[in-house]
């Protein structure tokens, strides 16, 4: 049986959701990525990889409104890195910090990866952002699942 086609993400696409090679193609390949999930959730991770940090915010609402304890805290945390990051490309660094310090608060009550997503590169790589030792944005990356 040959193995199953994989589509490419389109080329007009530059997604980048973690740090194995197979997730540059959609769908998603390996087991992190293959979870019971909502789309709102990986679409978001693209767009906020891509720098489109307000429609992520929108992507990750969707989930958060049907989510509960841990799960709602985890998107409230993700909404509001990326309205932290649309401060940030405002040039609102009074609204950056703002917004990461409510995004980092919920951050600290879930553990260092949760649902794949490597929370504390987020948090390291926000935190060197917010304190201007980088002026890179972080991306999202999906913890292996190796």
């Amino acid at each position: 049986m040959p193995p199953p086609v994989v589509a490419a993400a389109p080329a007009a696409c530059n997604f980048i959701i973690c740090s194995c090679v197979a997730c540059t193609m959609w769908p998603p390949l390996h087991g992190a990525c293959r979870s019971s999930m909502p789309p709102e959730f990986f679409h978001g991770i693209r767009l906020f990889n891509t720098g489109h940090y307000w429609h992520a915010h929108e992507q990750w609402e969707q989930c958060w409104l049907r989510a509960t304890g841990d799960d709602a805290r985890f998107y409230q945390a993700l909404i509001q890195a990326a309205a932290a990051l649309v401060k940030w490309q405002q040039g609102n660094q009074r609204g950056l910090g703002l917004n990461w310090a409510k995004s980092r608060a919920h951050l600290a009550t879930l553990p260092a990866t949760y649902h794949g997503v490597d929370l504390a590169a987020l948090r390291s790589a926000m935190d060197q952002l917010l304190a201007g030792s980088t002026h890179t944005p972080p991306p999202l990356l999906l913890a292996s699942s190796r």
